[in-house]
């Protein structure tokens, strides 16, 4: 058994690489990538490929979504959906499901060691209190363009009255694992209620994978026990949201952080060597 690591890219197909060999190292091989490019760039990814020579043949554990499905922002929970489809359609025997994005690196060995110690991995999630009333969900907060987005979505009431569900909660899906079982388990409310087709043409998005998958997991784990941590990836918190070596050694003393995002794939920076050789060094 494998876990299985999905992820979303649209260009750099040389910084995919470097990104495969990286979790290749941090998770001791122990891993297949499922990968989907935006099927928007499929044609200039392909054409980057072949103009840098990138030879993804020489990753053995690597295989891209087909046919490739479009994401855009707080548009990619489908194609994280799809992957772990297509996966079961190839047979490929996994364990566990991880989802991350094309912004991270892996920053230390003993990923795969750590998540065989849970049952599932998802950071603190955001508690949003709500009301349903004859159809019509409102939230204690309002005011958020997420929140009035998710008004709009015709399959929230729905989902929240036939689940007994009181609350939403949010947390970002990157870094984020789930033993396979429990995975399909929690999220059989979400699926019963959107069709991947659903999730690529709701009249207003809303990041799904950050509230249906939170929302899922946590009630679930209230009312099942479960062994759980922290997702795997840390996010820079400076102003420019790229991470800094600073950081990455603040993320090494937390024993349940393994990566961090994100990392400007335009050009070789201090930064990224740094994060790719804390992991070749084992």
């Amino acid at each position: 058994m494998t876990i299985l690591a999905i992820t979303v890219w649209h260009q750099h197909p040389d910084r995919l690489f470097e990104q495969l060999q990286n979790y290749n190292q941090a998770f001791d091989g122990d891993v297949m990538h499922y990968v989907n490019i935006n099927a928007d760039f499929a044609d200039s990814f392909a054409y980057a490929t072949r103009k840098r020579r990138v030879d993804f043949s020489k990753i053995e554990n690597l295989r891209f979504v087909t046919p490739p499905v479009r994401t855009a922002w707080a548009v990619i929970l489908h194609a994280y959906l799809q992957a772990v489809l297509q996966a079961m359609q190839d047979r490929v025997a996994f364990d566990y499901v991880y989802f991350h994005t094309s912004a991270d690196l892996m920053i230390r060995r003993g990923a795969a060691q750590h998540i065989r110690q849970f049952d599932a991995g998802l950071g603190k999630s955001w508690r949003i209190p709500g009301k349903l009333e004859e159809g019509v969900l409102s939230f204690e907060r309002e005011g958020s363009d997420q929140l009035e987005a998710i008004k709009q979505d015709p399959a929230m009431p729905g989902f929240m009255q036939q689940n007994g569900f009181r609350s939403l909660y949010k947390c970002r899906a990157e870094g984020s694992f789930f033993r396979r079982a429990l995975f399909f388990e929690a999220i059989a409310p979400m699926l019963s209620h959107w069709s991947l087709a659903d999730m690529t043409r709701l009249p207003v998005v809303y990041p799904q994978e950050e509230y249906l998958l939170a929302t899922c997991l946590e009630h679930y784990s209230q009312r099942n026990k479960i062994t759980r941590a922290r997702h795997l990836i840390a996010t820079s918190k400076n102003e420019k949201q790229q991470a800094t070596i600073e950081e990455m050694a603040e993320a090494l003393q937390d024993p349940q952080l393994f990566g961090i995002k994100r990392f400007d794939q335009k050009a070789d920076t201090p930064e990224r060597s740094h994060a790719l050789g804390l992991v070749a060094a084992g």
